[in-house]
């Protein structure tokens, strides 16, 4: 039997996705195509596609907000009306929401369905959040929730999203709805494992995320995670993990794409013991290659 008589026959006994899904692991698994798929990206195409990182000079006031070392974002200092900061992925400090609260009035609600039964009870003790025991997905289920769902209990509240989930962010922002994304006003993430953008599968993946995300927001900036090294494109120095911080469109009066002060005056190293990584000069400069 061909693989397409194989396919119809899935879908005739377990329907659409589920053929789908597992015509795709085929593909996946089938050394050949995933080679051919996953094939190396040439660096002058890598470099046209990271002009999509550029770092916007906008009308904005940036801060820190939270602790000196890891745990500690830049954002715009207008935070004014923000309900509630939504944040996945729970560390063993509370800074960043703690501040949101004492500084902002942001109530926050934080998800992760893999902690220590004593962070639980360190959480619960203090009493200053919301926390849903599941990890964020793209579907529901008992132990998971998407960000799609959870949205529906926060209409017509402003938001702010904060998102460290170590790798699987990818997932997340390739499936919420594009009208979720955009109630967003400002979104903080760290994207890991960065150096993949070198291959088809991923990059693709990576590329189409930012293209999505640049139709709602700007990009404001950018700081290297110091945990890991960074990797070489035509004599570009690239982190391998970065946090990245966006603002609606709606919020930004001004921006223009020129040179900035990078690092930022309150950026400061995730690890306190390790040499900060200088966020190499093509993402600020101002400009276009």
């Amino acid at each position: 039997m061909n693989l397409f008589s194989k396919f119809i026959n899935v879908l005739k006994e377990e329907g659409f996705i589920s053929s789908i899904e597992r015509f795709s692991n085929y593909i996946i698994r089938n050394s050949f195509l995933n080679n051919f798929l996953n094939k190396d990206i040439k660096n002058a195409k890598l470099i046209n596609q990271l002009e999509l990182l550029k770092i916007y000079k906008t009308d904005l006031t940036l801060e820190r907000i939270g602790p000196k070392n890891d745990g500690g974002y830049i954002l715009p200092n207008n935070l004014n009306n923000i309900d509630f900061c939504i944040s996945p992925g729970v560390a063993a400090s509370f800074e960043f929401e703690r501040k949101l609260k004492k500084e902002w009035n942001i109530d926050s609600i934080l998800i992760d369905g893999t902690l220590e039964k004593s962070l639980e009870e360190k959480i619960e003790k203090l009493n200053e959040f919301k926390f849903i025991k599941k990890n964020l997905s793209t579907k529901n289920t008992k132990n998971q929730i998407s960000l799609d769902y959870l949205l529906k209990s926060l209409e017509n509240k402003k938001l702010i999203l904060q998102m460290d989930i170590e790798g699987f962010e990818y997932e997340i922002l390739s499936n919420i709805k594009e009208k979720n994304l955009n109630r967003f006003d400002h979104i903080v993430i760290e994207f890991h494992d960065f150096s993949r953008i070198k291959k088809g599968i991923f990059n693709r993946k990576f590329f189409k995320i930012i293209r999505k995300l640049n139709k709602y927001f700007t990009l404001v900036h950018i700081h290297p995670n110091n945990c890991c090294e960074v990797f070489e494109i035509n004599s570009i120095q690239v982190p391998n993990v970065f946090e990245v911080t966006f603002v609606n469109n709606s919020l930004v009066k001004y921006k223009k794409i020129e040179k900035i002060e990078i690092p930022h005056p309150e950026d400061s190293p995730n690890l306190a013991y390790k040499s900060e990584i200088l966020l190499d000069e093509f993402f600020y400069n101002g400009k276009i290659h």
